[in-house]
Parts: C-alpha cells; structure tokens; sequence
C-alpha cells in the first residue's frame, strides 16, 4: 500500500510542477549519470560564454553512515 501511495504522489507532484526540475534524487528517469552530464554542459556552456559559475557538492554518505540503524 505504501508503494501504491508514494507512486500516486510522486506522478501529483510531477504533474503540478511541485518537484524543482533540477532534482535528480529518487525520480524515475533522471539518474546521476544524467546529472553528471547536465552539470558538465552547464559548465561548458559557462566556459563558451566567459560567464562564472557556483557549484556546492554536499556528499551525505557520511552522514548516513553514522546513523545508528538500531
């Protein structure tokens, strides 16, 4: 039942626009490789341009691993 629920959720927030088009965690079809190629074409583009560009990496695998799971 859970799943039934998160899926019917998640297919309302696709479709009101409700989830920022730039997230990749835990959506069906954009996968990290496909972040990792947005972000490179967002820097080439930035290069091409002579533009600046910010980019914070926050890596949570750390975090989550000293998580008692008790």
């Amino acid at each position: 039942m859970e799943h039934v629920i998160a899926g019917y959720m998640r297919q309302v927030w696709e479709n009101s626009d409700w989830i920022y088009e730039g997230q990749y965690g835990f959506r069906s079809g954009y996968s990290c490789e496909s972040q990792i190629i947005k972000i490179c074409h967002d820097i080439s583009d930035a290069l091409n341009e002579a533009t600046s560009l910010d980019a914070i990496k926050i890596d949570f695998s750390k975090a989550f691993d000293r998580v008692p799971h008790d």
